[in-house]
């Protein structure tokens, strides 16, 4: 049997709860071209944690809040014709990070390092905390499940959802409110730095192998777990920090499906000619 900790059962228990509402999210901001977006929030999710020690709020709670604000307000910003959409994120990613920056810098004692902020602290989590993730995680796919034709065609094709009368605007904003969910409670696994990272990288790998939506979100789902458990596992053997091994056992996996993809076609293209 092994002797694995309970600190590390935790961690994996909560990656994993993570990566369940990330690769839905994650594969629809890929479709929608709106893969920034979710840096956006991240970033502004620091001024949300520093708010909430101001306001004596939960953590999650000053999170939810201003990533549920800033992702309605995106929305709302994406149908302005004065700046372009990567402008628009550039500008209030920079500005919501550096007013998180100079807020949590202005108090006085916060109970954690700035750097536990930055890079998460998987490794502290709570049966508590684990629930937590898992309910707001069915909460989210249920949503999905219940509007996902719909929602597919949004993401796909705005203007033919506009055709058949689908609500555009109604949807954006409920996957702002999922996003903005996954988000606040992802920053304890990896942090405001990275939480994009993990939307993103896993579906990013399982595109390349997918030739259906549904397989795309599957083959996220295993991808982001297989990275959760991989980064954990290295991250107690060589003492590294965890969410950013995490984040770049995402990305080797990534590569090496890249590798597999580019040799696969090319021995199937070979026996075909040949």
């Amino acid at each position: 049997m092994l002797n694995i900790p309970d600190y590390m059962l935790l961690a994996a228990l909560g990656g994993m709860g993570v990566v369940l509402m990330a690769s839905p999210l994650g594969a629809l901001l890929l479709w929608r071209r709106m893969a920034f977006i979710g840096d956006t929030l991240a970033h502004a999710s620091l001024l949300g944690i520093g708010l909430a020690f101001c306001w004596h709020l939960p953590l999650v709670i000053g999170v939810l809040m201003t990533s549920i604000v800033v992702g309605v307000g995106l929305a709302q910003l994406r149908t302005t014709h004065y700046f372009s959409q990567d402008a628009i994120l550039a500008v209030l990613t920079y500005s919501l990070f550096a007013a998180g920056l100079i807020l949590l810098a202005s108090m006085q004692a916060a109970p954690m390092s700035l750097l536990t902020y930055l890079y998460g602290d998987i490794l502290i989590l709570s049966w508590a905390e684990i629930a937590w993730i898992f309910a707001i995680a069915i909460t989210v796919l249920a949503a999905l499940l219940m509007t996902w034709k719909k929602l597919l065609i949004v993401m796909v094709s705005p203007e033919l959802a506009q055709i058949e009368g689908i609500p555009v605007r109604t949807y954006e904003n409920g996957l702002m409110l999922c996003l903005a969910m996954a988000i606040a409670f992802a920053i304890k696994i990896v942090g405001v730095l990275l939480v994009a990272a993990l939307l993103i990288i896993p579906n990013a790998a399982s595109r390349v192998l997918s030739y259906h939506p549904w397989q795309m979100i599957w083959g996220g789902i295993v991808i982001g777990c297989a990275s959760v458990v991989l980064g954990l596992t290295n991250s107690y053997y060589f003492d590294w920090p965890t969410g950013p091994t995490i984040v770049l056992a995402a990305f080797v996996l990534f590569l090496l499906i890249i590798v597999y993809n580019s040799v696969f076609r090319n021995v199937f293209k070979n026996k075909n000619q040949s």
